[in-house]
């Protein structure tokens, strides 16, 4: 995004073009399956500046209980995680969970039931993923 910004002053004026180094995040879910919940991992990356706010929703009322870790700078954007422990039961009815997050004043979510298509991760690979992002 271009953005210029032009001053006008006695005896002429000037303008500037200055870039704006926003990027938006991109938002990718993981179902993690354990023996009697489900980890619902929000992955959120390749986002710039590293502000930002994540809330979950299940059915349209938010949740709480979930963990976000705080972004990590990774190739000049940044990375970060939110995992909703979800129990079977809840996720059998079907019920709809987002995961909303709010970058640079705008809104983006990622949806998922027991219907949708998710990526599924073993265990260890979930615990692999937070790992990674915990350390850069």
């Amino acid at each position: 995004n271009l953005l210029t910004v032009s001053m006008t002053y006695p005896g002429g004026s000037k303008s500037v073009n200055l870039q704006d180094n926003t990027l938006p995040p991109k938002i990718t879910l993981v179902l993690v399956p354990r023996e009697d919940i489900r980890a619902l991992m929000c992955s959120i990356y390749d986002f710039f500046p590293n502000e930002l706010t994540v809330k979950w929703k299940k059915n349209e009322i938010e949740e709480t209980g979930f963990t976000t870790w705080p972004p990590k700078s990774f190739r000049n954007t940044f990375s970060a995680v939110s995992v909703l422990n979800v129990k079977n039961t809840d996720w059998d009815s079907k019920a709809v969970y987002t995961c909303e997050v709010t970058h640079k004043g705008k809104l983006y979510m990622k949806k998922a039931s027991k219907g949708t298509s998710l990526i599924q991760s073993y265990p260890n690979t979930a615990v692999y993923l937070l790992q990674l992002n915990c350390k850069q």
